[in-house]
């Protein structure tokens, strides 16, 4: 769905002067591109809490091992594209911003789909909530009827039309609450 905008726009030339992509030994564009699958992928399992584990080279057992190879990145190859990796390219406000660092992404993600998907005849407007246990996370709040309670909490429009395959989201708007 999503073409290298997203991708370039994540690789600002900040981010590569931080992640070395401009140096011989730096990271290259399939581990930049390799990041977020991983980082998804990961994401998918509740209970693994330590990043390391996934990078372990003990036995695989119930408690201990990396239970898949993720051999494309090495762990502090992932740590360092963890650590320089920026979202926006825009200089900060002269207010405080608490979502500066992600507006760019979403302002992205909305002009492509936009530009390039065409939703069927049946659109659902709903609130989702991204599932977020920290209370230090920007916009964080608690909304006691959801599923998750604490999180973000997004305006979605998604295409509900069967005949295209499954639902697709394709307008996102942050809501950034009372504070």
């Amino acid at each position: 769905m999503l073409s290298g905008q997203v991708s370039e726009g994540c690789c600002h030339p900040q981010n590569k002067c931080k992640l070395g992509l401009n140096k011989k030994s730096g990271i290259d564009d399939v581990q930049i591109l390799c990041f977020p699958s991983l980082y998804f992928f990961m994401a998918c399992f509740e209970g693994i809490l330590d990043r390391h584990e996934w990078w372990s080279s003990l036995p695989v057992n119930a408690f201990e091992g990396a239970p898949f190879w993720l051999g494309n990145i090495s762990l502090w190859r992932f740590e360092d594209i963890m650590q320089g990796l920026r979202y926006t390219n825009c200089p900060r406000p002269d207010y405080e911003d608490r979502f500066h660092d992600v507006r760019e992404l979403i302002d992205t993600f909305n002009n492509h789909c936009e530009n390039n998907y065409h939703p069927g005849w049946l659109s659902c407007l709903d609130e989702s909530m991204i599932y977020w246990l920290s209370k230090y996370c920007p916009g964080w709040m608690c909304i006691p009827w959801k599923p998750h309670l604490f999180g973000n909490k997004y305006h979605t429009i998604c295409d509900g039309d069967s005949k295209k395959g499954c639902p697709l989201i394709y307008q996102v708007e942050l809501v950034e609450g009372k504070d």
